[in-house]
């Protein structure tokens, strides 16, 4: 019986603690406030030069894609990995950019650590970037699932269960 007095006043105080906004809170919305913008448009910059160079590669056929070719789960999944590790790449160099502007969390409240909630901003506009305005990736993704959902596939994966 006291445990649970015990649980529901801890409960109490972590509640009124999430809906406290106290100076620190408000200088973190501030700041993703701030560096949304910024965080989203470098992204958009990106995508949009690097689908420009995945359009440019296709047109000097250095990349040829046939559509009457079966899917080759090996081919897709190098391409898939090629691409993830440019957006890796691309998300530091984006991060670095996004962290040149000036807080202003900071310049407001001097004590307050910058930069804390820029982990947060940055996974959603990369992740809504790279995913959603190249439609290459899209493609790949679509592939893999076909490749890994073939009935040649399922058929090894589902072997020996019905047994």
């Amino acid at each position: 019986m006291k445990i649970e007095q015990e649980d529901m006043t801890s409960f109490q105080k972590r509640l009124k603690k999430f809906f406290t906004l106290d100076i620190i809170r408000l200088l973190k919305i501030l700041e993703m406030i701030q560096f949304s913008p910024v965080a989203l448009l470098t992204t958009i910059g990106v995508c949009y030069i690097y689908n420009r160079v995945l359009v440019v590669l296709k047109k000097r056929g250095l990349r040829n894609e046939q559509k009457e070719e079966s899917k080759n789960g090996v081919k897709t999944f190098l391409l898939l990995f090629l691409h993830t590790t440019i957006f890796m790449i691309l998300s530091f160099y984006i991060r670095k950019f996004s962290m040149i502007m000036p807080s202003i969390s900071k310049i407001i409240y001097p004590s307050f650590i910058r930069d804390t909630t820029l982990e947060y901003i940055l996974h959603i506009a990369l992740f809504i970037g790279f995913v959603e305005l190249i439609p290459e990736f899209k493609i790949l993704f679509k592939e893999m699932n076909e490749v890994l959902l073939s009935s040649y596939n399922m058929n090894l994966l589902y072997t020996g269960v019905s047994e």
